[in-house]
């Protein structure tokens, strides 16, 4: 069988669903921010304890309690009721890239592990660089680009989009043939993706805070015009302040 996204289907049964890997909300608020990740398998190995997407090992949610002043407890895995008051008091939705892998045939996972096995090599599910191999030796991934771009132009009041993927060209290809497809009057952005991976110093949450909030150009991180219209205007940190 294939190896399906984790949240390719899905219902929380409060009006929080899923379909085809895209977080569809269908009571309560209309989105404005949709923010566009990778993949994340349907497997029950170690490090995948993933109950909503950015959900596993992961800033997401805790970086914006803090930078919108939100009052909610700091947790890095947040329960449902916090993660949707976050969504509804943002007006957030989520989607990722990548639907499946090999969703046409069977594949051999090892047991309790996020290890796909293919013509005897071993494929980390959980990594974007085994994820990009899959697909450049045997075309393996089903792209969700084109729904995403679907999603967005049926839902009006999306405003800002962010890939929250900087440094590999296939998933950065792939978000401009979506921007392609989309209705104009859309702002999308990059950001440093929410794991903090790669990023210097401690705590880490700073570092990608300051990642998301100082504006390399008009491509790369938060959009200013959506931080404002939150009357958010600094971030601050221990003894850091930062004004934008």
């Amino acid at each position: 069988m294939p190896v399906d996204h984790k949240f390719l289907q899905s219902n929380w049964n409060n009006g929080f669903e899923t379909h085809s890997a895209i977080l569809d909300i269908t009571l309560d608020y209309d989105p404005e921010v949709l923010f566009i990740g990778t993949y994340n398998p349907a497997t029950h190995g170690p490090h995948n304890l993933a109950t909503f997407f950015y959900g596993r090992n992961n800033y997401l949610f805790p970086l914006l309690h803090g930078i919108f002043n939100l009052q909610e407890p700091y947790n890095q895995a947040p329960p449902y009721d916090i993660i949707w008051h976050i969504c509804s008091k943002l007006k957030l939705t989520f989607a990722d890239l990548v639907a499946s892998v090999f969703p046409n045939q069977a594949v051999q996972l090892l047991p309790n592990s996020n290890t796909l096995i293919y013509e005897n090599n071993d494929f980390n599910l959980l990594r974007d660089q085994d994820l990009i191999q899959l697909d450049e030796q045997y075309e393996a991934l089903q792209w969700n680009h084109r729904a995403i771009a679907e999603f967005i132009n049926r839902k009006k009041n999306i405003k800002y989009v962010y890939l929250t993927q900087k440094s590999n060209q296939i998933f950065l290809n792939k978000f401009q043939i979506l921007q392609d497809l989309c209705r104009d009057n859309i702002s999308f952005r990059t950001i440093h993706t929410p794991s903090g991976q790669s990023l210097p110093g401690v705590p880490k949450e700073f570092f990608l805070g300051l990642q998301w909030l100082v504006q390399q150009n008009n491509q790369s991180g938060f959009n200013l015009e959506w931080l404002h219209s939150h009357d958010i205007h600094n971030f601050s940190f221990d003894n850091y302040n930062l004004d934008f």
